[in-house]
């Protein structure tokens, strides 16, 4: 999927199929984008001006002292208040730093779980399990909890 994005990328401005990159784009995300003709126009007007401030790079507010990267173009945007003569484009851009670089954070938890395989994981119940593969997930937060508190509500609560 990252590769449909190439065409948004200032070093591949200039490839060929651009075009078709952006609109399969446009395709994929038509919900958030206007039209197909929308998105290649502001492409090549952002191609043209970009190419125009790599010339004169004074007369912008941020510095351009280097050639901007994918990851760089939105906050460009941003800084010189493009977004709003921009708008699909942004969104794009957008999209694309919210992608996932991989599924390994999705599949993270599942690894975990095979680490908690154990011995223990035949004799103890269903509820005790889940409860320490969630423990064993969210460790960080874990050990930001102070158990002296927890264990004094669990004492000071009425049982029925």
């Amino acid at each position: 999927m990252a590769a449909k994005f190439c065409g948004l990328d200032p070093k591949h401005f200039d490839n060929a199929d651009n075009v078709t990159k952006s609109e399969f784009l446009v395709d994929m995300y038509s919900d958030v984008i206007n039209s197909q003709t929308t998105i290649v126009e502001e492409l090549h007007s952002f191609k043209d001006m970009y190419k125009e401030i790599m010339s004169t790079s004074s007369r912008v507010k941020s510095s351009v002292s280097e050639k901007l990267t994918i990851n760089s173009v939105l906050k460009f945007m941003i800084a010189n208040d493009m977004c709003s003569i921009y708008p699909n484009l942004s969104r794009l851009y957008h999209i694309f730093l919210t992608l996932p670089i991989s599924s390994a954070v999705a599949e993270q938890p599942f690894s975990r779980f095979k680490l908690l395989k154990s011995y223990l994981r035949s004799t103890m119940g269903e509820d005790r399990l889940s409860g320490l593969a969630l423990l064993h997930i969210e460790r960080q937060l874990a050990t930001e909890v102070d158990y002296n508190k927890v264990v004094d509500n669990y004492a000071r609560m009425k049982f029925r």
